[in-house]
């Protein structure tokens, strides 16, 4: 018997098996097929939908066991064919046709969407089940390929306007719902709006820097002016240690070292 070509061997050659392949392999491409075909003929028992022609499910059955290297034998096809086969004189003609077609090496029939023409697979049930070896027959790829990007642009679309705040405001509304006048924090502290603004210096926020004396910090605002001024001029007036001595006299210029 003439050796068989990929599509058909179970075991490629070793130089084959070392070139990468984009997608799935004849005999992975063909067990997902047959699990999806189970995925479909129940989608369509529970909904109550006509399974179809058994000579078609037969037809693809009989192809993915000679993916895999079976022969297809009647116990193999009752076993993974999905509807119940009535009369297998006639499955077996289809096997010996699928034969013959293997031992000229004529493959075509058989590809995506020849399975879903076959099986005649709506878009619905493939978007439904998420299938991938079979392919609708009521749209062209193209128009489900666009159809797909709508879909996801529209959900997208949903998503970005259900993020979207409810209340839109331009600055100057922002501005005059979030001012201090609108919230009244002095009536909060139980303090005047004056006393408050002179606390605060009209920031809105209390802010703290440490003095140049070292010690606590006190906070900044339109009444503390006066004590960070006086803790500067205790800091000058303050008398130099012999560090700052030495670091004075090392900062003079030389012309004047060397007058004096």
């Amino acid at each position: 018997m003439t050796a068989l070509p990929e599509l058909f061997d179970p075991d490629p050659p070793a130089d084959q098996k070392a070139k990468s392949r984009r997608g799935f392999s004849p005999r992975q491409r063909a067990a997902r097929r047959l699990n999806e075909m189970d995925k479909l003929a129940e989608f369509r028992r529970s909904a109550r939908l006509p399974l179809g022609s058994w000579r078609a499910w037969v037809k693809v059955t009989a192809h993915c066991l000679l993916c895999r290297g079976l022969d297809a034998t009647a116990d193999e096809l009752s076993e993974e064919c999905p509807v119940p086969i009535p009369d297998f004189s006639a499955a077996a003609k289809i096997v010996a046709k699928l034969v013959q077609s293997r031992d000229r090496k004529d493959f075509t029939g058989f590809n995506v969407d020849d399975v879903g023409a076959l099986l005649a697979a709506k878009s619905d049930e493939v978007d439904a089940l998420g299938l991938r070896t079979i392919m609708p027959c009521d749209e062209t790829r193209n128009a489900r390929r666009v159809r797909l990007e709508e879909e996801r642009n529209a959900r997208r679309r949903q998503r970005y306007e259900e993020g979207k705040p409810t209340e839109v405001l331009n600055r100057d509304a922002w501005l005059e719902k979030n001012s201090v006048s609108a919230k009244k924090p002095w009536e909060a502290e139980g303090i005047s709006r004056r006393t408050w603004y002179r606390r605060n210096g009209g920031t809105g926020s209390r802010q703290h820097i440490g003095d140049l004396s070292g010690r606590a910090p006190v906070p900044i605002g339109s009444g503390n002016v006066a004590i960070l001024f006086q803790n500067a001029a205790q800091k000058l007036r303050r008398p130099l240690d012999h560090h700052d001595q030495g670091r004075a006299i090392s900062a003079r210029p030389a012309a004047r070292r060397a007058t004096k």
